[in-house]
């Protein structure tokens, strides 16, 4: 496979900034030192930078998992069976009313109104 012309230069002035350091090195000339590092740094910069060099990225996207089907959690069962209602319904709402043993009646917190006399009492104390 030919090389690009930006390698080939890259590559020749890579050769001639080592041959001028080890000249320089042994010569001790440390204007020749100089000049040669910089050769090899432009080289190396030219010789990376040269089109052909790295092949073009490839990006292969991720593939999607995707369930068949919505995945929920089960409905627990209640730890345990709800209470049955101890006293009457409101007459107004249907809402399950309140026994005040203050004034020995049925209240409905929601419509804020006491039920009409004469309903029994409960016969236990609701739990609290």
């Amino acid at each position: 496979m030919a090389e690009s012309t930006g390698q080939s230069i890259g590559s020749v002035l890579m050769i001639l900034g080592v041959i001028g350091i080890i000249v320089g090195f042994f010569g001790s000339s440390s204007s020749c030192c100089g000049l040669s590092v910089g050769a090899l740094v432009l080289g190396a910069i030219i010789y990376a930078a040269s089109p052909g060099r790295l092949p073009a990225p490839v990006y292969v996207p991720y593939p999607v998992y995707a369930p068949s089907q919505p995945q929920y959690a089960a409905p627990r069962p209640p730890a345990y069976p709800p209470s049955p209602p101890t006293g009457p319904f409101c007459t107004t709402c249907g809402r399950q009313a309140s026994w005040i043993p203050q004034y020995s009646r049925w209240f409905c917190p929601f419509d804020r109104t006491y039920l009409p006399q004469g309903i029994p009492p409960p016969r236990s104390p609701p739990p609290r």
